[in-house]
Order: structure tokens, then sequence, then C-alpha cells
């Protein structure tokens, strides 16, 4: 049992100690604004920039609050984690439901 935990403190120390980028949750909350303004400036009729831009910063929580650091391999930046989903998980779950639903109103 004392090994689990050893290895457990162990991750967490080395996850606080890489350098973590901001900058997916600021391109995310960019290119929400963007999205945003385009639709409320461009005509209201084209829902899918709503929905592209409400995607977006609905995502930019999670982006923050969980970075990826730019220089850790792929693969292990995207090896899954056990967490307990907290409601920041369901924002960021609502936000892909809703780009994918305006990539589908803007293709089909």
């Amino acid at each position: 049992m004392k090994d689990i935990e050893a290895r457990a403190e162990n991750a967490v120390r080395r996850d606080a100690a890489t350098p973590r980028s901001k900058a997916w949750g600021i391109l995310f909350l960019v290119c929400g604004l963007f999205n945003v303004a385009d639709w409320l400036y461009g005509g209201m009729g084209q829902s899918f920039r709503l929905l592209t831009g409400l995607g977006f910063l609905l995502l930019a929580p999670e982006a923050f609050r969980n970075p990826v650091s730019l220089t850790m391999p792929l693969r292990q930046a995207f090896k899954p984690k056990p967490r307990v989903s907290g409601w920041f998980d369901w924002v960021a779950a609502v936000g892909v439901v809703l780009l994918i639903a305006a990539v589908a109103i803007r293709w089909l």
C-alpha cells in the first residue's frame, strides 16, 4: 500500500514540476470570442458561428485547469489519468458537443 502511495506522490510532484503552457486556453478564448463577435456583427442567421464560439468558450476553462505541456510527447500527453469528474469536465464535454454540432450544421 505504501508503494502505491509513494508512486502517486511522485507522479504528483513530477506533474507539478513540468512547465505548463496556457496557450491552448488562450487560443480557445480568442477563437470563442471571435466567433461570437462574428455572429453578432455578421448576421444572426448563421447559427454555426454561435455554436462554434460557445463551444470554444466552454472548452477554455478545462484548457486552463488542465494544460498540456508543449514539450511533452503526444503519447504521454494523451495518456488517460484517473481523476474525479468535476463540473469542468462536463462543461468541456458540452463544448465538444457544440463544436461537433456546429460542424454538422455548417457542412450538412
